[in-house]
């Protein structure tokens, strides 16, 4: 096996701004709209996005674009990978209910690795798409707070808590989150 090395990433995003355009009586519209929900879930994701410390077992196992290649053919990466674009990329969305936001943030290997040797066990594979959950509790603030974040890699699911009425349910907690500033660190 090869020794693992490690490449930090954080999350950074680059968005796009927004212009909406309306036309109204004599009324500001900021005293009539509702708070733009796209530009919240932006900030949000901005936010929460996790700091992320990847483990590497070798200089192919990173985390870039579903479409790292430019072609969106999914059973030639390993032979174009090594020509691929592998700049950094995540891909977010935000689910939002009355008391929560559930911010996703996915990661996707073009080639995956684990910890055994590969032709002992089938654990190296093309197209692996892995997952951080971030949990928001919404509490009267424009951002709400941290309550808890879930991750998913090899078919694990760990839970990992920061506010203490997260207990143990059906999935057992992993440990508490480490946090550089509002940024979750996996």
């Amino acid at each position: 096996m090869l020794p693992h090395r490690y490449l930090d990433i954080v999350i950074g995003f680059s968005l796009a701004s927004l212009a909406v355009l309306g036309l109204g009586a004599c009324t500001s519209p900021a005293a009539t709209e509702a708070p733009d929900p796209v530009a919240l879930h932006q900030d949000l994701a901005q936010h929460y996005a996790p700091v992320i410390h990847q483990g590497v077992a070798s200089d192919q196992d990173f985390i870039t674009a579903v479409d790292f290649d430019g072609d969106w053919i999914g059973n030639n990466n390993w032979e174009n990978q090594p020509n691929g674009d592998l700049s950094a990329y995540v891909y977010y969305s935000v689910v939002e209910t009355e008391s929560h936001w559930f911010l996703f943030y996915s990661l996707f290997h073009p080639r995956d690795y684990t910890g055994d040797p590969c032709e002992d066990t089938g654990g190296c594979h093309e197209n692996d798409m892995e997952s951080v959950q971030v949990i928001v509790a919404k509490d009267g603030t424009g951002l709400g707070h941290l309550q808890a974040v879930q991750t998913l890699a090899h078919r694990n699911i760990y839970l990992y808590a920061i506010d203490p009425s997260v207990g143990q349910n059906a999935l057992k907690v992993s440990g508490s989150v480490d946090l550089e500033g509002s940024h979750p660190v996996v």
